[in-house]
């Protein structure tokens, strides 16, 4: 039986397992998007949002699918991870939650 070693293999889903990889690194002054697109190089994409501003957010991520659907010809579902790191608050200091 061969051990495996998950750190040094790299994720390629299948056509039905396809999905958009989302990364957020977020601060109160700017969002940092990475993306991983389906169908094309494995080089992540970077884009910044202004820190707060969800209508960008979801713009990006609108315009992350419309992206993936050219290459693939499919609807790709988006996977969203969040780094670890500052929390970001509203002003009534209660945490701000992100739901998709």
């Amino acid at each position: 039986m061969q051990a495996t070693n998950p750190t040094s293999t790299t994720w390629s889903p299948s056509s039905d397992q396809a999905a958009i990889v989302v990364s957020l690194e977020l601060s109160r002054a700017v969002w940092l998007v990475t993306a991983l697109l389906p169908g094309g190089s494995q080089k992540m994409s970077r884009h910044q949002v202004p820190g707060g501003d969800l209508a960008e957010l979801l713009s990006r991520f609108a315009e992350l699918q419309r992206k993936a659907q050219a290459r693939t010809g499919e609807l790709t579902r988006i996977v969203v991870i969040q780094e670890a790191g500052l929390i970001v608050h509203t002003q009534s200091t209660k945490p701000l939650t992100l739901a998709l």
